[in-house]
């Protein structure tokens, strides 16, 4: 069976969700866990990642995972605070670090 583009990626973002709900589920905050185990799950699932690849993945847990609204701010505040608090303001906005462009989400 071939690989696409996506199955490391989806198993990726799967992994870090699942890292992140153990942390928070002990009493951690999703703003102190994120960034430790994106890197965890990086190693684990796709040690080439792209910021393309990143971001689609960062989307895919946005719109689909229960606390994705919660991963959705802190991603826009880790790319820059000021910005990713305006950011922040508008329903499903997310900057795009590849790019730094504004998607705004429906």
């Amino acid at each position: 069976m071939k690989l696409s583009f996506t199955d490391p990626v989806i198993r990726y973002a799967l992994e870090w969700a699942v890292l992140m709900e153990k942390e928070t589920e002990k009493g951690q905050k999703l703003e102190d866990v994120a960034e430790v185990t994106n890197k965890e799950a990086i190693k684990k699932y796709c040690p080439d990642l792209t910021n393309s690849a990143y971001f689609f993945a960062l989307q895919i847990l946005t719109h689909i995972w229960v606390h994705g609204e919660e991963l959705r701010q802190w991603h826009n505040l880790s790319i820059d605070e000021v910005v990713g608090a305006r950011a922040n303001k508008i329903p499903g906005a997310m900057i795009d670090s590849t790019q730094i462009i504004l998607h705004v989400g429906e």
